[in-house]
């Protein structure tokens, strides 16, 4: 029988007919390994308290690392991904350094939103190569709450990391990396592997469910973008892959230098785990088009 697989702190893991068709990843590491650390609140990906980082191949078959919301992925979107949470990076016989540092700042009170802070400030020094300045660290924490208020000693833990921090300490930033656990026209869909899973509640056919769940993130074709007269995107594409795209073609291509604008408004858009793993569904951007969308996001700022 068909099985999810996947590894959680270096450990092989699987999950497969016991499971439920909406048991998420946040319910797969507190209740099955009791991996409490990762903590939930408000369930929807706002307060950034079930935050973990995942490590998984992209289309062009490329390992990346992002933070993710645990309470919005399925336990069963997470083939072949390598999950880390706040025990895999450090514990009481060897902390890691962002934990050292948030203590030495006073930035965990009551701590029950620590472990999330910690794990989006690990997820971003490892998707960015430890390579940020202190505006892009503030930047990207849009949606960690704390509901102590204490968002000053936190934040300025976390800028002490970067490489423009007035007193960097640079035994500490050095330590950090130590710690280190395309289509040219229209396509169809390739035929590829599948798997067929029976699960645990059967997928109840009522009104508020769905009685088949289809996970596309694994549709290479969806991901990919290209330019004929246009800009064509592929709808898997997610929000942060998107604002990379805009990012770049506004440096290097002229026709389309009002996607900055995109960039610019998808900044104040969710953040960081959620821009991760939502897909857009734009696919199509033309130069007809181009003075339309530059005024609905000139008046959207």
């Amino acid at each position: 029988m068909d099985r999810i697989t996947f590894w959680v702190n270096g450990e092989f893991c699987s999950a497969g007919s016991e499971v439920d068709s909406d048991e998420t990843l946040n319910d797969y590491l507190r209740k099955r390994l009791n991996l409490r650390g990762t903590k939930y609140m408000c369930k929807e990906g706002v307060c950034g308290a079930c935050i973990v980082v995942a490590t998984a191949p992209d289309h062009n078959g490329f390992k990346r690392t992002l933070s993710v919301n645990s309470c919005l992925i399925l336990i069963l979107q997470c083939q072949d991904w390598e999950i880390t949470t706040i025990e895999g990076i450090g514990d009481r016989q060897r902390y890691h350094p962002i934990q050292r540092r948030l203590a030495e700042y006073n930035g965990s009170q009551c701590g029950y939103c620590s472990p999330g802070w910690v794990m989006s400030m690990y997820g971003l020094l490892e998707s960015r190569h430890y390579d940020l300045n202190q505006e892009e660290i503030e930047n990207s924490f849009g949606s960690n709450n704390c509901r102590c208020t204490g968002y000053r000693s936190i934040l300025d833990a976390f800028k002490s990391f970067a490489k423009d921090a007035p007193n960097p300490k640079l035994e500490d930033i050095e330590d950090l990396a130590k710690f280190k656990s395309n289509c040219k026209d229209w396509c169809f869909v390739t035929s590829k592997q599948y798997k067929k899973i029976p699960l645990k509640d059967g997928i109840i056919p009522i009104f508020e469910f769905p009685q088949v769940l289809i996970d596309i993130s694994a549709i290479e074709e969806l991901k990919t973008h290209y330019i004929d007269q246009n800009l064509v995107i592929g709808a898997g594409t997610t929000i942060t892959d998107f604002m990379g795209i805009c990012k770049k073609m506004a440096e290097t291509d002229e026709d389309f230098s009002y996607t900055h604008k995109f960039y610019e408004h998808l900044d104040k858009v969710a953040h960081i785990p959620v821009r991760n793993v939502r897909f857009i569904y734009l696919t199509q951007f033309t130069s007809s088009h181009s003075k339309r969308f530059y005024e609905h996001f000139e008046l959207s700022q």
